[in-house]
């Protein structure tokens, strides 16, 4: 990958996605090229939480030179269709969101994930991380079969895990656009594994498992605007209520221990947690043309319902029991709709995802003071005393360089621990730029989920 000035940012929950989009910003890709690109590849290297037959939301942001700026939210979460049956939207909504806000062609953005799925790739510490986690209950034989190795252990960090079955249905995708599960003969492929399995789904149902593209719920902030997932879903209008709560009661101004205090004398628990919502993962992506994406996926459980489509190698989501309103995905964007830049993108997954957001957001637009950069950039309390595989505390971020004055500083993501959700974004106090160094800018991955954050500069 070669960079002449900086291409852009991009984060992901899973590091395989990142090198991905990084190199399809190096080659002038958009945000919503890289965006399409890593949320593909995520579901052949991080299928434990995404998953072509599962879904997520996508807020996205344009900048238009001739016309009005765009802002999306396109959903197409995992829902239960007649009989109970979730039917999967991830492939169509990816190819909404390249459609509307990608550049590049459709099938040069589906082919690295083909070709890792093809050929294989080593499993990275955030997959085997929940790999590990199948040994606290019964797998499906489909999960052993897929996952293990010729030893009956499960694959580990390091590994290497080839699915030739899902690369050719990736393969349909790229040659036939994201409706290539939805309709024609592999549509009735999956109709017959999913009845075989025991699962209620029909053609029709299928073919009318369409994503949805609507404007974003939207708040004022100065000559900003803050873009969340819109109603019906939960996740917006809670990360809402919260921004405005905590911008009510100066958030922004509190310190570490006074936003502990706020969060526990909340009339309604600020960050309120939920069984077995450890089960999303999402990307975030800013190109240098001011555009900007934030995902969150989901299959509804890790691994979803551990069932495997027939032939498609794809794994079915579990029904949204744990999570019907999708509460634990809440992407959000940070833009100016005159100047056409985004400033900040968020993707809170878990938990605590729309209090998570709506603190990030509050501290970014407090950011004009770059008090911020000092203090906690995420608000929920953390447990004292765990670390994470570097040594660092659970919810703290190493020691950074202060990129707007040049000092050293602590740079702490006030984070709670395994029960609480998770927050990856970046932040450019003046927007993402065109060109010249990206100094003001600051990309963060939520260090427990062994993703990685990149800004791509020469």
């Amino acid at each position: 990958m070669v960079v002449d000035d900086w291409a852009g940012i991009v984060i992901a929950d899973e590091p395989n996605a990142v090198l991905i989009g990084e190199e399809i910003l190096a080659q002038n890709g958009t945000a919503g090229d890289a965006a399409a690109a890593m949320a593909l590849s995520m579901a052949v290297t991080l299928p434990s939480r995404v998953g072509l037959a599962g879904g997520g939301i996508c807020m996205a942001f344009s900048r238009v030179k001739d016309g009005p700026n765009k802002g999306d939210a396109i959903v197409f979460t995992p829902e239960p269709g007649p009989g109970g049956v979730v039917l999967p939207r991830m492939a169509r909504g990816i190819a909404v969101l390249h459609a509307r806000h990608g550049s590049q062609l459709w099938g040069d953005m589906v082919q690295p994930s083909e070709t890792l799925a093809r050929f294989g790739h080593q499993v990275s510490r955030a997959f085997a991380s929940d790999l590990r986690k199948l040994a606290e209950y019964e797998a499906t034989p489909e999960l052993v079969e897929l996952f293990t190795k010729p030893n009956g252990d499960w694959l580990s960090e390091g590994d290497r895990l080839v699915q030739p079955a899902l690369a050719a249905t990736l393969s349909g995708i790229r040659l036939r656009g994201g409706a290539y599960m939805n309709m024609g003969d592999f549509a009735r492929r999956m109709v017959e594994g999913a009845q075989a399995a025991g699962y209620p789904m029909t053609p029709d149902m299928l073919r009318d498992a369409k994503p949805q593209v609507s404007a974003p719920l939207t708040l004022e902030a100065g000559p900003d605007k803050l873009l969340l997932p819109p109603a019906p879903l939960a996740s917006g209008r809670e990360a809402a209520a919260a921004y405005e709560r905590l911008d009510d009661i100066d958030w922004a101004d509190a310190e570490v221990e006074e936003r502990e205090q706020i969060a526990a004398e909340f009339p309604t628990p600020l960050f309120a947690s939920f069984p077995g919502s450890d089960m999303a993962a999402g990307l975030v992506v800013g190109d240098r043309f001011g555009n900007s994406v934030a995902c969150s996926f989901t299959l509804n459980r890790l691994f979803g319902s551990g069932s495997v489509l027939g032939d498609s190698g794809l794994l079915l989501a579990a029904p949204p029991t744990l999570d019907p309103q999708f509460l634990s995905l809440t992407p959000a964007l940070f833009v100016n709709y005159v100047n056409g830049k985004s400033r900040l993108a968020v993707s809170a997954n878990g938990p605590q995802s729309s209090s998570l957001a709506a603190a990030t957001l509050v501290d970014a637009v407090d950011a004009r003071s770059l008090r911020f950069q000092k203090r906690g950039l995420i608000g929920a309390p953390i447990p004292k005393g765990r670390e994470d595989r570097r040594g660092i505390a659970v919810g703290e971020y190493p020691i950074a360089p202060d990129p707007l004055n040049e000092r050293d500083i602590d740079v702490t993501a006030v984070l709670a621990g395994d029960s609480q959700g998770r927050a990856s974004f970046f932040f450019c106090q003046e927007g993402l730029r065109e060109s010249g160094p990206s100094g003001d800018c600051l990309a963060l991955s939520d260090p427990r989920s062994y993703g990685m954050a990149q800004i791509l500069q020469n």
